[in-house]
């Protein structure tokens, strides 16, 4: 692999740094499925996911049930309408990254 020229690397951090400023990155919040009963744990992983959704971040549950039952019941449609993505499903891919790790 060639070395990137001081240039490149400048480039780099500025994208990388306009891109934040941008909010134009994720933020993933991996969540487990209680099966409609409540958890304070995961009601705070939830309300934060919100909060960041709000601020303008865009955020994603990830969950690995083939069979997702979520939260609606007993937090609201808010909480059940966030984005959710099952990542067992083999063809997952999600805001440029694809199931094993690299990059599309």
């Amino acid at each position: 692999m060639a070395e990137m020229t001081k240039d490149e690397m400048l480039k780099v951090v500025n994208d990388s740094i306009s891109n934040l400023e941008e909010k134009k990155f994720n933020v993933y919040f991996y969540v487990l499925d209680t099966k409609g009963n409540p958890s304070s744990a995961l009601e705070y992983i939830y309300q934060t996911a919100i909060t960041l959704r709000d601020m303008g971040y865009n955020v994603a549950m990830l969950h690995n049930e083939s069979e997702f039952i979520g939260v609606g019941n007993w937090l609201g449609e808010e909480y059940a309408n966030l984005k959710h993505y099952n990542i067992e499903k083999k063809n997952v891919e999600m805001w440029g990254f694809n199931r094993d790790h690299s990059h599309v």
